[in-house]
């Protein structure tokens, strides 16, 4: 069936930060992607996880923000997972604007805490960090479901 039309009838979710199928450009660049990502990380290793595990050697490769993986005429960009516990915590939170203590919130990791976001390149993470203690915002790292 996926020949038929050359895959453009063909739908793939990709539900994290990189397209996990490193050939994807040159077998299915015409189907539907539904992602979590508009920019992607791609690197010059196909072998993206073994890169980025904190036992694994520096062997010179490098990482990006792939620009063109993304194709608004036909993907779409998904939300990505929140879980539940997390969900409820910002639901009994929520308050009308006027009787917020936060204007902007993050807690994640950033290149610091994950190598996969230093071979990326993800200084947006960093300058989020750079903001802890700012007035009316709560920064810091990801948060565990136990408080």
């Amino acid at each position: 069936y996926f020949s038929r039309n050359q895959g453009r009838d063909h739908v793939f979710l990709w539900s994290s930060e990189t397209y996990d199928y490193p050939a994807w450009a040159h077998h299915i660049h015409g189907s539907v992607f539904l992602t979590v990502e508009a920019l992607p990380v791609m690197c010059s290793n196909n072998d993206l996880w073994n890169i980025v595990t904190e036992d694994s050697e520096d062997e010179g490769h490098t990482c990006w923000h792939c620009s063109s993986c993304f194709q608004p005429y036909k993907d779409l960009v998904i939300p990505g997972f929140v879980s539940q516990w997390s969900m409820e915590r910002i639901l009994a939170s929520a308050r009308d604007l006027k009787d917020r203590t936060y204007l902007a919130c993050y807690h994640g990791s950033d290149s610091g805490m994950r190598r996969m976001y230093r071979y990326g390149n993800a200084t947006a993470r960093n300058h989020l960090q750079e903001l802890r203690g700012a007035p009316w915002t709560s920064i810091g790292v990801a948060q565990s479901p136990n408080p």
